[in-house]
């Protein structure tokens, strides 16, 4: 196996020598070490490393932000900081030059080692990411080629053939999305256990900082932010578990009547807190439908939450036309019965650029602190494993409508039998 080999670009000879000795004993090839950023350019460039570790503040005119940032664009070759400064404006040179990770001065060979595995182990897997998008982008090519083929000898036809082109592009959609979810799946269950390990340590090791009660406010809010970013990524993981898991649950007859309720009883008191109205049409008897209930209410409880924060998002306080409408109706599709359930809000809309992204896995209009990317992908997952559809319409500005279609089981609900008052009523 080929040993992975890593640049050093460290201006402080003694520092230089402890980290490749580190590197070599760790079982990394260190291809040179060099002390300015000409000649860190320059030998990136010959000699192609896997990895450069780049002090900031260097000799010669060339600093390591500018000298990281020729070698990333020119040569796509990852870069992780050495520093032992921190001012705002150095770190935020730096984190426009997107590095692969930064290690603070001084360290010790755990810190380098966690570092320079992350980083590989990162850059490793965006590289194959792109690869797979590049598959994917010649699998759209050449399936909108047929479909355009396709569409050339149905142009002459009735409406019924028109639908069936419509649904042809709809199907050419899912495939690609499907390819998406496809590649994130193979790669999550692996990603998430390199992750965990190192990502663990570092909540440890800010907790233990925290606990030997620092007295300046500045050190706590770090350790604090490192602790709740921690948070977030092991969030992110566990939604990467969820979703690249096969799901066992058996699914059986369902009151979707029922479902919208609890789902409603979850989330109550944040829509009265945000005061929005809920103008809900769904009737006691519809028929049931064969699905994994549970499963059913997570789709269900993302997309009321995206409709309040688009809502709130246009409407901070109270308005008239803060209001989310949900819709319930027995429906045929193509000689199919099915259950036609929408969402539909007055908030913030989405641009018409972006609408066909939305359902891709880590694609989201929210703050990066705020959604994961998640949310929508694990629900398109969810329905189109139920065997329907998830299509979703906007208006940038004026209201987004979220359309799930699921197929019927031949069973009607019996009136006499069903729990009374399901759906809460909240204003």
């Amino acid at each position: 196996m080929n040993r992975k080999r890593i640049m050093i670009v460290e201006d402080e000879g003694i520092t230089s020598l402890s980290i490749k000795s580190s590197l070599e004993e760790t079982g990394y090839a260190v291809t040179s070490a060099v002390s300015t950023g000409e000649d860190a350019v320059k030998k990136a460039r010959e000699e192609q490393p896997d990895l450069v570790l780049m002090d900031i503040v260097l000799n010669g005119t060339m600093d390591g932000i500018e000298a990281a940032s020729h070698i990333q664009s020119r040569f796509n070759i990852p870069v992780v900081y050495l520093t032992a400064y921190s001012d705002d404006t150095m770190i935020s040179r730096a984190r426009e030059t997107t590095p692969f990770g930064y290690i603070i001065k001084p360290f010790d060979e755990r810190d380098l080692r966690v570092a320079v595995e992350i980083a590989l182990y990162k850059h490793e897997m965006e590289r194959k990411l792109r690869e797979r998008e590049m598959e994917l982008m010649n699998t759209r090519e050449h399936l909108a080629m047929l479909v355009e083929e396709r569409t050339a000898e149905l142009r002459s036809s009735n409406e019924l053939l028109k639908e069936e082109i419509n649904d042809r592009r709809m199907a050419e959609a899912e495939a690609i999305r499907a390819g998406h979810l496809a590649a994130l799946g193979e790669l999550a269950a692996g990603v998430a256990h390199e992750i965990n390990n190192p990502i663990n340590g570092i909540i440890n090791y800010a907790q233990l900082l925290l606990n030997k009660r620092i007295q300046d406010s500045k050190d706590r809010d770090i350790a604090n932010r490192i602790i709740k970013e921690s948070d977030r990524i092991v969030h992110i993981v566990r939604s990467l578990l969820s979703f690249a898991r096969e799901d066992k649950e058996e699914k059986h007859p369902v009151n979707i009547h029922e479902i919208m309720s609890d789902t409603l009883g979850l989330i109550e008191t944040q829509i009265k807190r945000d005061g929005i109205t809920l103008e809900i049409d769904m009737p006691a008897n519809l028929p049931r439908i064969t699905a994994q209930p549970q499963h059913l209410e997570q789709v269900f409880l993302n997309i009321i939450s995206n409709a309040r924060y688009a809502l709130n998002q246009k409407y901070p306080g109270k308005h008239k036309n803060k209001i989310l409408e949900i819709r319930c109706k027995e429906t045929m599709r193509r000689k199919r019965a099915c259950i036609n359930i929408s969402f539909n809000d007055r908030g913030a809309g989405i641009p018409e650029a972006i609408l066909d992204k939305v359902l891709n896995p880590f694609y989201s209009t929210k703050p990066s602190d705020i959604g994961t990317g998640l949310g929508l992908s694990i629900s398109h997952s969810i329905i189109k494993n139920h065997g329907g559809t998830l299509v979703i319409e906007s208006a940038e500005g004026n209201f987004t409508n979220v359309i799930i279609e699921l197929p019927l089981k031949n069973e009607r609900v019996n009136p006499s039998s069903q729990r009374e008052a399901g759906v809460p009523d909240v204003n």
